[in-house]
């Protein structure tokens, strides 16, 4: 792959962005599918459903942004998400390496990328589906929380879903 940082590649896959983007049939990984991505955090997946976000709506949203992507001949990642990446890479430089990650440090990893994702307010794909299903004010007060690194004490039942949702509805 040409012109892409094999460290970001690498996270790219680490995080889960890559198979994001491979389940929904693109070879382009872009901002909608490190953030579906984050979703496999639990912390992350605890405040967005705290905050209300529909997480079946959001995978809907990321479907939706990756059809539009188009085709490639090979895997290739966005502009934007290799900001992300390096962002996540700068605070997690232990995920750039080639040896394998404890799960702990691919949740840090998770959690910087979604609040990148977050406090991005420029023409990306992620940044669309945040403002749609949080608004300005609550993607800056998720991000907070985020940072926090503790599930926020308001949201009692924001825990119950343990994972994030099967978009074939097979699982039980």
């Amino acid at each position: 792959m040409t012109g892409v940082p094999e460290a970001s590649l690498l996270l790219a896959r680490r995080l889960g962005a890559r198979q994001e983007a491979l389940r929904l049939g693109s070879q382009i990984i872009g901002t909608e599918h490190l953030l579906m991505a984050s979703v496999a955090d639990p912390l992350v997946r605890t405040v967005l459903l705290g905050f209300g976000v529909d997480l079946r709506g959001m995978q809907a949203e990321v479907t939706a942004a990756s059809d539009k992507r188009g085709a490639a001949e090979q895997v290739r990642l966005t502009g934007e998400v290799v900001e992300v990446l390096a962002a996540v890479g700068e605070e997690c430089p232990e995920l750039a390496r080639p040896e394998p990650a404890p799960s702990s440090l691919v949740s840090r990893g998770l959690r910087v990328a979604l609040v990148a994702l977050l406090r991005d307010d420029g023409d990306t794909a992620a940044a669309a589906i945040l403002g749609q299903l949080l608004g300005e004010r609550r993607r800056g007060a998720v991000a907070r929380e985020i940072e926090r690194g503790a599930p926020p004490a308001r949201f009692p039942d924001a825990g119950r879903r343990s994972r994030p949702p099967d978009p074939t509805g097979t699982r039980t």
